[in-house]
């Protein structure tokens, strides 16, 4: 989306409406307006297609907040297009009269700002966070059978500090959260008392 908003700035920048309506008192120069006109509604059928792009993605039911959420950021340019072309057509509704009378016609600047609602940036802030965070969970969970068979005979099926076989737990020496890896070096078996006291330390 960015790109194409990036095209529209370029395409309907003050320079632009100048040369296609004419410095005040000048005639517009039609080609130049008509090829405005396309390069404001070839933005506008450029958003519709991102906006149906993102509600006709499947993706799984973890993403499908995050998706609407993107799909409400792809709605708020729509409407503020709307509202910019209702502003243009307003000017311009009068044109033809005045042009039938020989009135002058002033027009004011082109204005489209584009902005998107904070709480929805928010929002989308907030799932991305939490998204990241659950991939860490289930990133941390992922020892490897092998691994683990591995550390279960390294540690003879006992817990590293007090040797009990109750309620066994494979334990990270480095913490996940601290860059400590699944391989068997980084991991000890250990009961969930000793785990929860080791916890505790750190």
């Amino acid at each position: 989306m960015r790109p194409a908003i990036e095209g529209l700035e370029r395409r309907i920048s003050p320079e632009s409406q100048r040369l296609a309506f004419g410095n005040p008192g000048e005639a517009g120069r039609q080609a130049r307006i008509v090829a405005l006109a396309d390069d404001i509604m070839g933005f506008y059928s450029e958003l519709l297609e991102v906006s149906a792009q993102l509600r006709a993605q499947g993706v799984p039911p973890k993403f499908r907040r995050l998706a609407d959420i993107c799909g409400e950021m792809a709605d708020a340019p729509l409407d503020q297009f709307r509202d910019f072309i209702d502003r243009i057509i307003q000017q311009l509704d009068g044109v033809p009269s005045a042009v039938r009378e020989k009135r002058p016609v002033t027009l004011t600047k082109l204005i489209f700002n584009i902005a998107i609602d904070e709480n929805v940036m928010e929002r989308h802030r907030q799932e991305i966070a939490r998204l990241a965070r659950e991939k860490q969970r289930g990133t941390r969970r992922s020892i490897t059978k092998s691994v683990k068979n591995e550390v279960w005979r390294r540690d003879q099926g006992r817990c590293v500090d007090c040797g009990s076989r109750e309620r066994l737990e494979y334990d990270h020496i480095i913490p996940f959260s601290r860059g400590g890896s699944n391989t068997a070096r980084n991991i000890e078996l250990r009961c969930e008392k000793c785990n929860r006291r080791k916890g505790a330390q750190i």
